[in-house]
């Protein structure tokens, strides 16, 4: 009961933002077309490529090396790393401003290269704030700044598009606003960390250089991820239009709602894995490992299902412009599932510290992903984006895991698991190929059905280890 607890009590900022989601999601696609959308969007693919050089993986050392060293100094070497690579990549983009500019925008704003500059100063405050509130298990003031994430971001939409109109740039200015109040919020909520001088004693004092070599490899695979998870969206503005883009991008924010439930099991998942595995013997892990798997996959499956079964009904939600995410949304699931899934069976790389395999995995099925848009876009546009996109992940998937149990070998029952996802695909493609239907729904009904036989035999197993207490 107490691992429920703890993981409702990271999760409920999420899930509260979710149903600002709901409201956000609907008002966006009716005051804004597609056109502006899909411009909006390009800020957004480019911050977080900025946000990929400038964190540089350092987040992510942070992270690995957090239950090992004082927090606080910790917190300052990482700091300090990233901000030299802030520096570095502000000046890199001054430079090539006008390219830049004109690539995303069609025309040259001085205006916009300086907001992605403020932008990415304030995401990278806000990442090491959340990652303290995440790492010290400080579940309720972790929901608290998740919620407003959505919550700000719903206030300064309305606002800002009554003093700006329905240009893009509104969106663009509600993110920054929204991240500026976040980032705020969240470093109060952890001001006692910031701040503290009696934090635990290290038993590794790392140095730069032991967090630069930890963090490299991951900043080149995050690079590769970036473009894995691009390369659709490219594809589309290269073949496409930006209303079909706009479209595509529409979908993606529906499988953010979605994607809540995930994020909320890896940010709780992530430090509990970690901290048994150091405190915790092999034979007391290895079945917690794989009933934790098991449960997430059959969750994941069901949940995945559902949203199929009843695409029509969430796509009334938007305006009627964007009805055509319909088709698309089947094939989007697969990589929220593959993705969450795999998070449960990537330990052994993680435990380990063999992050350079995240460098073959990455670029492995970013090739894959490439090749399949090549192929897929140019006939049948965004929909086959979305199939290259459930492609690639259940790629990526498959690898993580398999080299993963190299490593650490745990059970998790994949036989049972690459069954149900094939089907899945089966369904999804139906759903994505043909209007629904009655039999649309009829089908969903039986692939759940499957999977429940499938997991019947864990999941009361995995639902009363669970149950236990840490």
């Amino acid at each position: 009961m107490k691992l429920i607890k703890k993981f409702l009590s990271f999760s409920i900022g999420g899930w509260l933002g979710a149903v600002v989601g709901l409201v956000t999601i609907p008002l966006m696609t009716r005051l804004f077309t597609p056109e502006e959308f899909g411009k909006a969007s390009m800020f957004a693919l480019a911050l977080n490529v900025l946000m990929l050089f400038v964190t540089f993986g350092i987040d992510q050392a942070f992270v690995r090396f957090f239950y090992e060293e004082n927090t606080k100094k910790l917190l300052i070497k990482c700091l300090q790393l990233t901000f030299i690579v802030y520096l570095c990549s502000v000046v890199i983009i001054y430079c090539f401003k006008i390219q830049i500019s004109e690539y995303l925008f069609g025309y040259y704003d001085l205006k916009i290269i300086a907001f992605l500059s403020a932008a990415s100063f304030l995401y990278v405050l806000n990442n090491y704030a959340i990652s303290v509130l995440r790492m010290k298990q400080m579940s309720w003031q972790y929901s608290i700044a998740q919620f407003g994430l959505r919550i700000f971001e719903l206030i300064f939409i309305v606002l800002f598009f009554y003093l700006l109109g329905k240009d893009y740039s509104t969106i663009v200015y509600a993110k920054i606003a929204t991240m500026l109040f976040v980032t705020i919020l969240a470093m109060i909520l952890s001001k006692s960390i910031w701040v503290d001088k009696s934090s635990l004693t290290p038993t590794i004092n790392s140095s730069r250089k032991d967090i630069v070599k930890y963090s490299y490899p991951l900043a080149i695979t995050s690079i590769l991820t970036w473009l894995l998870q691009s390369v659709d969206k490219i594809s589309i503005k290269q073949w496409s239009s930006y209303k079909e883009l706009g479209i595509y991008m529409a979908a993606f924010r529906i499988m953010a709602i979605m994607d809540i439930l995930g994020s909320s099991f890896s940010v709780y998942w992530t430090p509990l894995a970690l901290e048994r595995f150091i405190n915790k013997t092999p034979a007391e892990n290895n079945e917690f490992y794989k009933q934790a798997n098991a449960l997430v996959s059959v969750v994941m499956l069901i949940a995945t299902t559902i949203i199929i079964m009843f695409k029509d009904v969430v796509v009334l939600l938007l305006g009627h412009n964007y009805r055509n995410v319909s088709s698309i949304m089947p094939l989007l699931v697969f990589m929220p599932l593959m993705y969450i899934v795999s998070e449960t069976t990537v330990i052994g790389i993680n435990f380990h510290k063999k992050v350079r395999w995240h460098l073959l995995i990455s670029g492995s099925v970013l090739v894959v992903s490439v090749a399949s848009n090549a192929v897929l876009v140019p006939h049948l546009g965004s929909k086959g984006a979305a199939m290259s996109i459930a492609i690639a992940y259940v790629c990526y998937f498959i690898l993580r895991t398999h080299i993963s149990l190299k490593y650490y070998k745990v059970n998790y029952l994949l036989q049972k698991f690459y069954v149900a996802a094939f089907v899945l695909f089966l369904y999804a493609l139906y759903s994505a190929f043909f209007s629904w239907n009655y039999l649309n729904v009829l089908f969903g009904i039986g692939v759940i059905l499957m999977m429940l036989q499938l997991y019947s035999s864990i999941i009361k197993s995995s639902v009363k280890l669970l149950l236990q207490k840490k």
